[in-house]
């Protein structure tokens, strides 16, 4: 009995170490900025793309633009562990279309020094798209998420009707859920202060809404990304990859002739 007691003692204990290095340290588990420079990353792409840096009410802005002068816009958000370097394929891929393109850059990635973490991203890229409707007036703007940046787009939709479309390629309905399929055995709604809400972003949303996703993916549940698509009150459309995982447009030629489609639509 003394042996059950002294290890029962023994896995509280762990499992309480558990939680609070878990709560302490959740911005780093979390969070996995790329620190690739994205000053120099695209000199070799197109000439037409420029590195900005930007003061915008007393907030600094950083994203790479291909501004063709265009009356419609389309703003990418890249996902975790990664930065706007690795989302130029946008540009190869999409410049023959008539569209600006934006890759914006949230703080603390990118070989930026800011704070990560849900308040800084979603106010820092809110700023952003303030800049963008102030900067090109009368602009249709479609809004591209992908992983963890669909909760970044899915904010920004439901704030503004200048969205016209929302492209969200594998979405979540909170960074919980995720959490909570992959650690069953923790209490993760309890513990987390990033939460992407975007079960409660996605009713307010008025543009219409296209979903890419992977049958293959094995970051975000294809059920979890199902259920947020439901929570979409207005025009929607979802393409399904059986055999894609998570990063679906690699080296995906239906991907992008769906993607292109819906842009020119």
């Amino acid at each position: 009995m003394k042996i059950l007691k002294s290890l029962f003692r023994i896995i509280i204990l762990f499992y309480s170490l558990l939680l609070i290095g878990m709560y302490f340290y959740q911005d780093h588990m979390l969070f996995h900025p790329d620190n690739t420079d994205i000053k120099n990353c695209f000199q070799s792409i197109d000439p037409r793309l420029e590195y900005n840096e930007i003061k915008f009410k007393d907030e600094k802005l950083r994203f790479i633009s291909f501004d063709k002068n265009s009356k419609r816009s389309l703003v990418i958000y890249h996902g975790n562990a990664t930065s706007v370097c690795n989302r130029l394929d946008f540009i190869t891929k999409l410049n023959d279309l008539d569209l600006n393109i934006y890759l914006y850059e949230y703080p603390g990635f990118g070989n930026d020094t800011s704070e990560v973490n849900e308040k800084s991203i979603l106010s820092n890229s809110s700023l952003f798209f303030q800049y963008l409707q102030t900067k090109n007036r009368e602009q249709d703007f479609f809004l591209y998420g992908e992983s963890l940046g669909t909760g970044v787009a899915t904010y920004i939709a439901s704030q503004s009707e200048s969205v016209i479309k929302l492209f969200l390629q594998s979405p979540y309905t909170a960074i919980s859920d995720i959490g909570q399929s992959m650690y069953p055995f923790l209490p993760i709604k309890l513990l987390l202060n990033n939460h992407f809400e975007m079960k409660e972003f996605a009713p307010k949303v008025k543009a219409d809404v296209v979903m890419f996703y992977g049958g293959a993916d094995k970051v975000i549940p294809n059920e979890i990304s199902l259920a947020e698509y439901e929570r979409f009150s207005e025009k929607k459309y979802k393409y399904f990859y059986p055999n894609q995982p998570h990063a679906i447009r690699y080296q995906n030629k239906t991907f992008w002739s769906d993607f292109k489609a819906q842009l020119k639509d």
